[in-house]
């Protein structure tokens, strides 16, 4: 399945229409060229410390973002449990299901919130975690959120699993 983040990357991935639409898969993208779209230059809001060192890693500051402006809120990589112990974490004990993803990126450890996951509603049917194998993600920033003093967070936004042997 293709997701939203790659629509303007990848002919074929289209939205239906007007707000609220579903969207339309018109082709499928062959798994074996993803790699085209990966973004291998370094990210200015992962993977380096030109931050803040009071800022929390799931975020971006106000004050940083004046001090370096982003150019690109969305990042397409690859990751994989051997290199970047990735892994999607289902359940926290303290705030129940929070799907969030765990990995490694520029030799930072990241835990951040994944958007839109679809899981098995009954807990039993899922893993407390799982590691990921290989895959392709999407992570993003989020709009300013004023409870945060107008931060911006770090999301995944999509994930596309790579099937083993490929």
């Amino acid at each position: 399945m293709l997701y939203r983040s790659l629509h303007r990357k990848m002919p074929g991935v289209l939205p239906a229409g007007k707000p609220g639409d579903k969207w339309i898969l018109l082709n499928q993208f062959p798994l074996e060229r993803l790699h085209e779209f990966e973004d291998t230059t370094p990210y200015e809001w992962m993977g380096t410390h030109p931050y803040d060192p009071a800022e929390h890693f799931d975020r971006v500051l106000p004050d940083t973002l004046k001090k370096q402006p982003i150019q690109k809120s969305l990042i397409f990589r690859k990751i994989n449990y051997h290199s970047d112990e990735a892994e999607i974490i289902y359940f926290n004990e303290k705030k129940g299901f929070k799907p969030s993803l765990r990995f490694k990126c520029g030799g930072i450890r990241y835990k951040l919130k994944i958007t839109d996951i679809k899981i098995p509603q009954d807990p039993t049917a899922r893993p407390a975690t799982e590691k990921m194998k290989s895959a392709y993600v999407t992570i993003g920033l989020g709009h300013s959120f004023d409870a945060a003093n107008g931060a911006h967070f770090k999301l995944v936004v999509g994930i596309i699993r790579i099937p083993e042997g490929q």
